[in-house]
């Protein structure tokens, strides 16, 4: 119903429209029972007790961010290893050539990074972990932030897919399942396309709950750092 300015009088509203080409989904603002119907319709008749209207779109009206995700920093999602600053050595370090990551298996990566960031030791694998390993450690911007890490050894040499993710391939999944700040894929090769578009929509859904970063540490960026440290 609409009411005109001053004037009392009362119209119906009757927007007209079909199945067609229809689509639908509720919005946030619904479900909490905030919602404020929004139309663009083209008006077609008026009789003075009834306005006809074909509608164009209908939805709520949103003036403010209810899921409160800083949209601004969607960009910066992704970031480098060696933005962790117990991994920024391995900057001074260039190869182009992965064999000797043919010869180093997840077990001493591991030992490797947990070291870096300063764990007590590796911890051991389990069939029902969800990564391998949590760290509170890791330092980005002066600021210790909560990283959860999914490595790979050189067992399949090759460019990681997501068949290499687990036995039903759904290791990237499980590691998002993990409460943390970033979330690191780490691989002795080269980390593939599919691969990192998944690594992002899972990303991208954590951002409902909380602000998250992504880092695809391949075989190059684990070397470098593996060397800088002495490792290898």
């Amino acid at each position: 119903m609409t009411s005109q300015p001053g004037g009392g009088l009362n119209e119906s509203l009757v927007l007209n429209f079909g199945r067609d080409g229809l689509l639908n989904d509720t919005a946030w603002t619904r479900l909490a029972s905030r919602a404020a119907s929004f139309v663009i319709a083209y008006i077609t008749e008026t009789d003075g007790e009834t306005i006809s209207a074909i509608p164009i779109a209908i939805g709520d009206l949103i003036e403010e961010n209810y899921f409160q995700v800083p949209l601004s920093s969607m960009g910066q999602l992704w970031m480098r290893a060696s933005d962790i600053e117990q991994f920024k050595d391995a900057q001074s370090y260039e190869t182009e050539d992965l064999s000797d990551m043919q010869h180093v298996s997840e077990r001493q990566v591991k030992h490797a990074l947990t070291t870096l960031l300063g764990e007590s030791g590796p911890p051991k694998d389990w069939g029902g972990e969800m990564c391998d390993f949590v760290s509170s450690n890791l330092r980005i911007d002066r600021e210790h932030k909560v990283g959860a890490f999914l490595l790979k050894g050189p067992s399949r040499f090759r460019e990681m897919e997501l068949s290499d993710c687990g036995k039903n391939a759904d290791q990237i999944v499980r590691l998002f399942e993990v409460p943390a700040d970033i979330y690191v894929v780490q691989h002795c090769h080269r980390i593939g396309a599919r691969v990192r578009a998944t690594m992002e929509a899972f990303a991208l859904r954590r951002f409902l709950i909380a602000p998250c970063r992504i880092v695809a540490m391949d075989g190059y960026a684990t070397l470098r750092l593996l060397r800088a440290h002495g490792f290898v």
